[in-house]
């Protein structure tokens, strides 16, 4: 049943604890390919909403991201990391079918969350006017590379386009090298999680006033917002920050540091505060409320070299374990880098329960990335992991739709699921 004006916001306390789940009775159909729009789905899917990814019918017709190695019991790793918890419908949006049956859906349904390229959906005359006019409170949420307006919104976008046009890239790496992209897919994560926060926003807004509305995402807008104050600085004195490695554009000290043992160290030093105790602990108390060093952007332009010599020989004198325990005693900023597989065994991660096995998991004991979000009444569920294309079709169609077995092996014969 639709979540209504549309009922009420209020939701009776006593189902809440039995259910366990916050955005039970929110109903989202996913169009969606690839990292980020399926990450929103994925979110949303922990939290208790019914999440149905409509895929086309077909041998590898279905999210490309199926197809990506590496590959565990014909399930792509890639894929299992972003689309647990979701129910699997196949429908062919290309015929007048398969359109007519996506607005039945809407009709049941909440939100409709896709990443396709701006126009595609109102080629199919699935836009969200179109919707609309099936149903006025539909929520849609659109992902895109440039969003849905601008002169780059036919431009092809994936995570590392986006890097280098946001101006990410250009601040990432060390000054006497290229730039560089950072690490995983950011983009995609980021704009993900823009785009879950939009539909909350958009659900809440329509619980009040019964009104859906287009929610626009962009990867660059999600990149650009990592700008920081950088454009506040340039329009101010013209200033334009450089790649700084592992330091910062205009603060000092912060940075990577060897020690005597190899270890690599993190260290941030800019608050004065924290300053202080880093001269005192490392033997130069004499730069305290000296010329040249009072206030982070002040050592940045004058003292950072000399700054990160001293640092650098208080390292060689001892290893990264002793380095940090000293720094916590002084109560600094400080964190050896470590590797993946010293996080992945980490007893934090274990107990924040961020490495997790759903309980029907078709990848047997391999474990996924759990969900950041963590709520004492309403925590997020790990009930089952990716399933094959259309595995609940004939389910959804029959639960939602009230379509009979044969009604559905029918579809099926005529290839529209």
């Amino acid at each position: 049943m639709k979540s209504g004006p549309r009922s009420t916001p209020a939701v009776d306390r006593e189902v809440r604890l039995v259910e366990k789940k916050c955005l039970q009775g929110l109903r989202v159909l996913e169009l969606s390919h690839f990292i980020s729009a399926p990450y929103a789905g994925q979110m949303l899917a922990d939290l208790g909403a019914d999440v149905i990814k409509i895929e086309l019918p077909g041998e590898g017709k279905g999210d490309i991201a199926r197809k990506y190695d590496p590959m565990y019991k014909d399930m792509s790793l890639y894929f299992a990391s972003y689309n647990r918890n979701k129910r699997f419908l196949t429908l062919n949006l290309k015929t007048p079918e398969g359109q007519e049956i996506f607005k039945e859906l809407v009709r049941k349904s909440d939100v409709v969350l896709n990443n396709f390229r701006p126009g595609v959906m109102e080629k199919m005359n699935l836009g969200y006017e179109q919707l609309k006019a099936v149903d006025p409170g539909i929520i849609m949420a659109s992902l895109s590379g440039f969003g849905q307006t601008g002169p780059n919104v036919r431009r092809q976008a994936l995570d590392m386009t986006i890097q280098a046009l946001s101006g990410f890239m250009d601040l990432t790496g060390f000054p006497d090298a290229p730039p560089t992209k950072g690490g995983p897919a950011i983009s995609d994560f980021f704009a993900g999680l823009y785009l879950t926060i939009g539909v909350l926003a958009a659900y809440v807004c329509r619980q009040r006033t019964g009104e859906g509305q287009n929610v626009d995402i962009a990867l660059f807008d999600a990149m650009f917002v990592l700008m920081e104050n950088y454009p506040a600085i340039y329009r101010m004195n013209g200033e334009i920050p450089k790649r700084a490695g592992n330091g910062r554009p205009f603060s000092a000290p912060v940075g990577t540091y060897r020690a005597k043992d190899g270890a690599w160290v993190q260290i941030s030093g800019t608050a004065e505060a924290h300053f202080e105790k880093l001269m005192e602990l490392i033997g130069h108390p004499e730069h305290i409320g000296r010329s040249g060093m009072v206030g982070a952007a002040v050592r940045k332009k004058e003292s950072e070299g000399l700054l990160n010599t001293e640092i650098q020989a208080w390292l060689d004198t001892v290893t990264g374990e002793e380095a940090v325990a000293a720094m916590d005693r002084y109560g600094i900023p400080n964190a050896l880098v470590r590797t993946a597989e010293q996080v992945f065994n980490d007893p934090q991660v274990a107990a924040r329960e961020m490495l997790v096995r759903p309980e029907e998991n078709v990848l047997d004991d391999l474990p996924v990335i759990g969900n950041p979000i963590k709520m004492s009444l309403t925590p997020a569920q790990y009930r089952r992991s990716a399933c094959a294309p259309g595995k609940d079709s004939g389910e959804i169609l029959r639960e939602l739709l009230g379509r009979t077995p044969e009604a559905v092996e029918e579809l099926r014969k005529q290839h529209i699921i």
